[in-house]
């Protein structure tokens, strides 16, 4: 969301613009984001049940033999565990449709097969701004942990065509 609000706002300054795992943010997506349950959001009980209940919900977004990075990520989340899911409310806010029409640059959006939150709308994404898109062979949202490889061939091949 920083890089779609900086190319917009700065567009003399960005030349190109690639974002990986970047949802479209409209009303209707604004709207049914608000009635779901938060995803990094737990309750810190005594007997530390809250750990297994946050692992398990961001399970989903790694597959097996990607531990390590699940790991980071519930670290990341218990350091902020009373305002985790902040990061989530600021980009359900964003007013991003309303931007995207003023970003001038060359973009690419790039995203993985099992992001359930980026890929149902990447075509709308596209045409709100007029992009090139990419969908990797495999992954989630931590696309560039999961399939680094892929992602920086996508990333050099994209640039060199510049």
């Amino acid at each position: 969301m920083i890089a779609v609000e900086l190319a917009a706002r700065l567009q003399d300054r960005v030349a190109s613009l690639l974002l990986s795992a970047t949802p479209f943010i409209d009303d209707e997506n604004r709207r049914t984001a608000a009635e779901r349950k938060p995803v990094a959001h737990v309750d810190p009980r005594p007997d530390g049940s809250h750990l297994v209940e946050l692992w398990n919900r961001r399970r989903g977004f790694y597959e097996e033999g990607q531990e390590a990075a699940l790991n980071r990520f519930i670290v990341d989340a218990l350091t902020v565990l009373d305002r985790v899911e902040e990061g989530h409310v600021a980009v359900r806010n964003y007013g991003m449709d309303r931007r995207l029409p003023q970003i001038t640059a060359r973009t690419l959006a790039v995203c993985a097969p099992g992001d359930h939150y980026s890929l149902p709308a990447l075509e709308k994404f596209a045409a709100a701004l007029g992009c090139q898109t990419r969908v990797l062979s495999g992954g989630h949202v931590p696309l560039p942990e999961q399939l680094p490889g892929e992602f920086a061939k996508v990333v050099l091949d994209w640039a060199a065509a510049a």
